[in-house]
């Protein structure tokens, strides 16, 4: 699976909350989400990808985008 951030971050935090092996949202300068692991295997790491599903279907921005077949 790999995961990217869009321009449409606002920074709100949920992601890196629920997975912060994934995400992190700097303090400054614009607060916008970095994906710390933009590939996950799904298989091998099935909790990891788990959770980071779950953090881009909680984003209010719809701002994270994944390569995986899954409604948000």
């Amino acid at each position: 699976m790999e995961i990217r951030v869009t321009d449409d971050c606002d920074g709100y935090g949920r992601c890196a909350d629920l997975a912060p092996e994934v995400f992190s949202v700097p303090e400054e300068p614009d607060y916008q989400t970095t994906v710390l692991r933009p590939t996950i295997d799904e298989e091998a790491e099935e909790e990891l990808a788990a959770r980071a599903i779950a953090a881009i279907q909680q984003c209010p921005k719809r701002a994270l985008v994944t390569d995986l077949d899954v409604r948000f």
